[in-house]
This record gives structure tokens, C-alpha cells and sequence, in this order.
């Protein structure tokens, strides 16, 4: 592999050419990403894998989408627990609340699962094109 600007060889070494302002050449390492902590992160908030990879775009759209899918599961969960502490003696019978809020979360939960299989295929992409190139895909 060659700099395109000046034809030094930069063998494959996943270093990344960059020119400076002032004319000098410098390399930047550009590091693999790891797809373990990319499916970490994405698990521990769907979307957060995608932006460790460098989607941003799509890290914030499955982000919000899944905060979107979230939030009628969330407003009956609260409604459901205030207005149970609101009585005395009679505790209203909970199966069918938790039933609908089971319910409610399963598109949030296909959503957590294919955000996961996206993210491990994102970062494969990413570490073979910095392979084969030396610069990031996106």
C-alpha cells in the first residue's frame, strides 16, 4: 500500500494518512473495533453498540426508536403502580396490566435483538475495511 499524495509506502499496518495543514506528512494508527463491547454497549442501551462503531445516524435513530417503542409500556407501568398505592384495603388484580406491559415491550425487545446482530455486523465491516485500506469505511 502507497500514500496517495506523496507515494511513500505505508505497508499494511493500519496506519491512515493524513496531511497537516503545514505540508508535513504524519500517520494516524486507526485501532479495530471490538464487536464484544460493541454488543456490550448495545445491550446495555440499544443503539449506544452503533455509535461506538461510528453510525451515528443509525445509533441515534435505534436509540430514540427504542425509547419511542418504550414509553406506552412505561406510562401504563406508572399508571398502573400509582394508582395501585391509591387504595386502602383493595389491591386491583395486576395480571392483565402486566400482561399488556409485556406486551407493549416486545417490539422494544426485537428491536434490542436485531440492533445486536446489526452492530456485530457493522463492526466486522469496519475492521476489514480498515484492513484491507487502512482508513475507516465511513
Amino acid at each position: 500500500m502507497y500514500c496517495r499524495d506523496c507515494g511513500t509506502s505505508v505497508g499494511r499496518n493500519n496506519m491512515n494518512y493524513a496531511p497537516p495543514g503545514n505540508g508535513s506528512n504524519y500517520y494516524v494508527s486507526l485501532r479495530e473495533k471490538s464487536a464484544g463491547i460493541a454488543i456490550v454497549l448495545g445491550f446495555l442501551c440499544a443503539g449506544l453498540g452503533h455509535l461506538y462503531a461510528g453510525k451515528l445516524t443509525r445509533g441515534l435513530c435505534i436509540l430514540f426508536g427504542n425509547m419511542a417503542l418504550s414509553i406506552p409500556a412505561m406510562a401504563i407501568s406508572i399508571w398502573w403502580f400509582t394508582d395501585y398505592y391509591n387504595y386502602d384495603y383493595y389491591y386491583p388484580d395486576f395480571s392483565g396490566i402486566f400482561l399488556l406491559i409485556l406486551i407493549l415491550n416486545i417490539p422494544s425487545l426485537v428491536l434490542l435483538i436485531w440492533s445486536l446482530y446489526d452492530v456485530n455486523k457493522i463492526v466486522k465491516e469496519y475492521n476489514t475495511r480498515l484492513k484491507e485500506t487502512g482508513n475507516p469505511p465511513w
